[in-house]
């Protein structure tokens, strides 16, 4: 009998979501057999370091907040990869240094014909 060159893979991939999935099932027929499902408003209060809450739990946030943590992860990825770009070209040339600086100042100030922070 020829096996297909991707039963390996097939195997596998039948081996990974068995490994994903076999937990959850367990876990899924674990609360079903002892788990009382007696839900009451004791239960379904919520808790939280022995407090009672006080207030409506959806607090609106303003997106800045948002914004300025995903601009500090674009610059702090951005910090990780040109460290080994820096470090693995020692020996550019003056040209090659003049061309990286203009890149960068056109980075910062906006690309020339779209205005200042346009980018």
């Amino acid at each position: 009998m020829v096996l297909s060159p991707y039963f390996s893979l097939a195997v596998l991939f039948v081996a990974a979501v068995g490994f994903g999935l076999a937990p959850l099932g367990l876990a899924w027929l674990w609360a079903r057999a002892f788990s009382p499902a007696k839900p009451n408003a004791v239960k379904n209060a919520i808790y939280e370091c022995g407090l009672v809450s006080k207030g409506d739990a959806w607090v609106q946030f303003r997106s800045a907040y948002y914004l300025y943590a995903i601009i500090f992860l674009i610059f702090d990825v951005e910090a990780v990869f040109l460290l080994p770009f820096a470090v693995s070209f020692t020996g550019l040339t003056a040209a090659a240094c003049l061309g990286c600086w203009c890149l960068c100042c056109c980075w910062w100030r906006g690309w020339p014909g779209r205005g200042p922070k346009a980018c």
